[in-house]
């Protein structure tokens, strides 16, 4: 009878790990995975450094070498990746509009997640508005979608120059079809009747 030298727990058939009995050492496979994740992560940085010195040396050749391949099993590559994203679309998908959420929501709260024209603050009516309506050219220019220009926003601090407002889509449509929205000539007419 054995007993693992790291956790003192009696050794069966079951728990062993007899690729260190050879050293001497006794060690149940709980023991003897975190012995060599120790190990691992005391050579990580060793290692990389190689590694990286290694590529360094044989550029060329691993990434003729990489070509090559890939030129070879372009057939297999494609299949894989296929039948990858078909196995995977749902959770892809979930993940993707997850993530466009949260970047949509912290634009919103950058440009004060309330309409500039009506106060509308449900971030399900709201959109960015581009004030000099050259939305679809931005967009042409980021090569995007409406989606993409959250993530433009976002990379690039979302910037308060006065080219981004936020707008409820109602807002916004009025004013890209008519010029101006109901609510801006609602109070000029008020304005104007409060002061004659």
């Amino acid at each position: 009878m054995h007993i693992c030298n790291d956790c003192c727990v009696e050794l069966t058939a079951d728990n062993w790990s007899p690729s260190y009995e050879r050293g001497g050492s006794y060690l149940c496979r709980a023991c003897a995975v975190k012995r060599t994740q120790k190990y691992e992560a005391s050579r990580k940085e060793a290692r990389r450094a190689y590694l990286a010195a290694y590529y360094i040396r044989n550029k060329e050749r691993i990434l003729q070498r990489q070509k090559e391949w890939q030129r070879t099993h372009q057939p297999q590559m494609r299949e894989t990746a296929r039948r990858y994203h078909s196995n995977h679309f749902e959770a892809r998908n979930a993940k993707t509009m997850a993530n466009y959420r949260k970047v949509r929501e912290e634009v919103l709260q950058a440009y004060g997640h309330a309409c500039v024209c009506c106060g509308e603050t449900r971030g399900e009516f709201l959109a960015i508005d581009h004030v000099n309506n050259d939305g679809a050219v931005h967009r042409r220019e980021i090569g995007g979608s409406g989606k993409q220009i959250y993530f433009w926003l976002k990379q690039h601090g979302c910037p308060q120059d006065g080219r981004f407002v936020l707008s409820c889509h109602n807002c916004n449509c009025a004013r890209a079809f008519y010029g101006v929205c109901p609510h801006v000539t609602d109070r000029a007419q008020e304005h104007t009747l409060q002061h004659d």
